[in-house]
């Protein structure tokens, strides 16, 4: 599908930046512009809001966070997390990336001289990697995915994406049928010992926290409590779950294949590869700040954001709560928008 709506996209949408069509009786808006994508998402989070099927199915797994957010909630949260994870805090989670990035090259090391003619499992290690950075620089625990992959959180969050797909797409909201729906799919089991397991973080920390607050500055965590304080906004545990749970779907998921992506491309385009790693020579990545990354660094990221932009989805759905002028027509109210990233 993906494909073809490429082709439609290049085929229909290059002089307006955005087409219709029809599916399943179903009348379709496709922006695949930039220009065009701003001006929707402009009008988030009151104007134009995601898909409720999207948001229904992410928050049935747990996921109550800035990603389902809309509204005043959204606003709030948003800036909750995002002033966490900003440039100025990202410095403090350095460590721990690294940490997870030597420990995966050695594993890698390790694993290609032991097996020799067999292949080395890059993605299932890439995103026991990446869950362990989550763990890490969220709430400052090692989980130690990479060697024990019968961690239930792993296990909760590789369920879960699939069971936010399989939710997505169903016609029947099976999942709120009480004590049985978590469990029709199968996903409950994982949901409730992955959970169990971050209360129980979530609860150290706080504890922690009410002892001795200066230990863990270095946390998302910490910073959020730090942020909500400041601002005098209060998440309700359950949000603070469902944004842990979405930065550990998004490190397995999101940046898992963005990285992928980006090996493989360079695996296959050695000379791109050359080019990239001459630009690195002189890059002191031991000692490097977030500010180099991008001012030393800028075909590196150029790369990075280009295969994040192109590999990663490459479908926003949204709806607009009130009718809307867009493109030379009108947008009913609840109309189906997909922003096609690609183009």
């Amino acid at each position: 599908m993906v494909e073809t709506i490429e082709k439609w996209a290049n085929q229909y949408g290059t002089e307006t930046g955005c087409f219709e069509f029809y599916m399943l009786g179903t009348r379709l808006l496709v922006v695949c512009r930039e220009d065009r994508a701003r001006e929707i998402l402009a009008l988030r989070p009151f104007k134009v809001t995601r898909s409720p099927e999207v948001q229904e199915a992410v928050y049935s797994v747990g996921g109550k966070g800035v990603f389902g957010a809309e509204g005043d909630q959204w606003i709030q949260e948003k800036k909750l997390v995002s002033s966490s994870l900003n440039k100025i805090h990202m410095q403090d989670y350095v460590p721990a990336l690294r940490e997870s990035a030597i420990a995966l090259m050695q594993k890698w090391r390790v694993d290609a001289k032991k097996r020799p003619d067999s292949v080395v499992t890059v993605k299932r290690d890439m995103s026991h990697a990446l869950a362990d950075s989550v763990a890490k620089l969220f709430m400052g625990h090692n989980m130690d995915c990479l060697n024990n992959q019968k961690s239930d959180v792993a296990a909760m969050v590789f369920q879960l994406l699939k069971a936010v797909f399989q939710r997505f797409v169903s016609p029947v909201k099976y999942w709120r049928i009480p004590f049985i729906g978590q469990e029709l799919d199968g996903f409950g089991q994982y949901l409730r010992r992955g959970m169990t397991v971050i209360d129980q973080m979530i609860m150290e920390f706080e504890e922690e926290r009410a002892t001795n607050s200066k230990t863990q500055s270095k946390t998302f965590l910490s910073k959020l409590y730090d942020a909500m304080e400041k601002e005098k906004s209060k998440l309700d545990h359950e949000r603070i779950v469902g944004n842990i749970v979405t930065a550990f779907a998004a490190g397995i998921d999101t940046t898992s294949l963005t990285l992928l992506s980006a090996l493989y491309i360079l695996a296959t385009n050695k000379e791109m590869q050359a080019e990239l790693r001459e630009h690195i020579t002189d890059f002191d990545l031991e000692a490097a700040k977030i500010d180099d990354f991008y001012s030393k660094a800028p075909l590196l990221k150029s790369f990075l954001h280009e295969v994040h932009r192109y590999h990663c989805s490459p479908i926003i759905a949204l709806q607009p709560t009130q009718d809307i002028p867009f493109c030379g027509t009108t947008l009913p109210k609840l109309a189906r928008i997909m922003i096609f990233r690609r183009c």
